[in-house]
């Protein structure tokens, strides 16, 4: 249970290390307290999980939380009892020494549950060479990511296929996105990112001059993408072809823009 960070992407391959089955889940936030108490208590039950690591800012909230319903206290406590290692806070160099000794299944990928109750899909060490020699189309991609990390566009895409194939990834929160989406093409340029993507809603986003006004076009230079999937969402056509437009004059491809 992890904040936007590194720290998730360390702790998922320690846990494979170590010969556990690592489940990522969304990140707490305060205005979502008893929604992710919810989804963590369902996790917790199907994937019948022996142990807990969280960052130092999730244990934070998660002490200081009280929630007005039982069933949410109750969840907390659960928690509480399962003695959260937290691992931004635990320097021990034995680990050094562990053996490597992983199982078939990397992690459990849990669905958004936006129709059903979260389903955990097991995802095996050959299930992500496969995606990555399918997805990753050029030599040490440079990416940059605000996608969640918890869910397999983002964690696969742009952290794990990063490490099975080489090139350098700069991330940052969907929410910084959201406060301000300019900072993604403020990244792209910077770095010269070679690949990035998106699901549609972030296309609205951008479209929406109010967010990515006409006047700063000028400061971004998407020029060096080679590729910048539009995924995860039914795409709306229009927005598509408008995005296309509004971008292009800031050096993105046609070639360069796809759905998948």
């Amino acid at each position: 249970c992890y904040q936007p960070g590194l720290e998730l992407i360390c702790a998922l391959f320690a846990c494979n290390k170590a010969g556990f089955v690592g489940v990522p889940t969304l990140p707490l936030a305060v205005h979502q307290l008893q929604a992710w108490l919810y989804a963590v208590n369902h996790i917790l039950d199907d994937s019948q999980a022996a142990g807990v690591a969280m960052c130092g800012t999730t244990w934070k909230i998660l002490e200081a939380c009280k929630p007005d319903a039982a069933d949410a206290r109750a969840v907390c406590d659960r928690l509480t009892a399962l003695n959260p290692l937290i691992t931004t806070e635990t320097v021990n160099s034995e680990f050094s020494r562990y053996a490597f000794q992983p199982c078939e299944t990397f992690f459990l990928q849990y669905t958004s549950g936006s129709t059903t109750k979260p389903r955990g899909v097991m995802v095996s060490h050959s299930n992500l060479i496969a995606n990555a020699e399918a997805v990753v189309d050029h030599r040490l991609p440079v990416t940059v990511s605000w996608l969640p990390q918890h869910h397999d566009m983002g964690l696969i895409g742009y952290y794990i296929n990063i490490v099975l194939c080489g090139g350098s990834t700069h991330g940052f929160s969907p929410n910084s996105f959201i406060k301000r989406p300019a900072l993604w093409f403020e990244t792209i340029s910077r770095y010269a990112a070679t690949a990035s993507s998106i699901p549609n809603f972030a296309l609205e986003l951008c479209l929406n001059d109010r967010r990515v006004p006409q006047s700063s076009l000028k400061q971004f230079d998407l020029s060096s993408l080679r590729f910048l999937m539009v995924a995860a969402e039914p795409v709306n056509a229009d927005n598509f072809s408008a995005f296309l437009k509004k971008f292009t004059p800031c050096g993105l491809k046609p070639e360069s823009l796809f759905v998948a």
